[in-house]
């Protein structure tokens, strides 16, 4: 018989697995449910972490927001822009408002700018419709 030269600890293992083939069965199948699930959230996880990094880069965020109290004119910017250590500038107006959910009232940005359709930095891509 083949049982007789295999270790006692892999006979009772063959043993059990005859007599409980139910079990077995039950277990072999929430194991391989176990791995498929998590080796599919490994997999999800890999794609979100590199889609979600390329996806904020292309709106090309900014490095620094300044709030200036008085607003900016044309001459202001400009000579920002021209400074060695700036590599990029754009003025946008903000709003501060807020906005009733229900029972509640959140705060909320607006963000306005005159060159809505040439933004380089904190740029955004609409969901769907045109833009007028």
């Amino acid at each position: 018989m083949i049982m007789e030269h295999v270790s006692p600890r892999w006979a009772k293992l063959v043993r059990d697995v005859r007599v409980e083939k139910e079990r077995a069965i039950l277990m072999f199948a929430a194991l391989t449910v176990s791995l498929f699930a998590v080796s599919t959230i490994f997999g999800a996880w890999q794609i979100l972490r590199h889609e979600i990094r390329a996806n904020y880069l292309s709106t090309r965020p900014a490095m620094a927001t300044l709030e200036i109290g008085e607003g900016i004119d044309g001459a202001l910017l400009e000579w920002v822009k021209k400074r060695p250590e700036v590599a990029q500038a754009e003025a946008h107006d903000v709003i501060q408002a807020r906005v009733q959910v229900g029972e509640d009232w959140l705060p909320l940005l607006v963000f306005a700018s005159d060159t809505l359709g040439d933004l380089e930095l904190n740029r955004f891509f609409p969901e769907r419709g045109t833009w007028p």
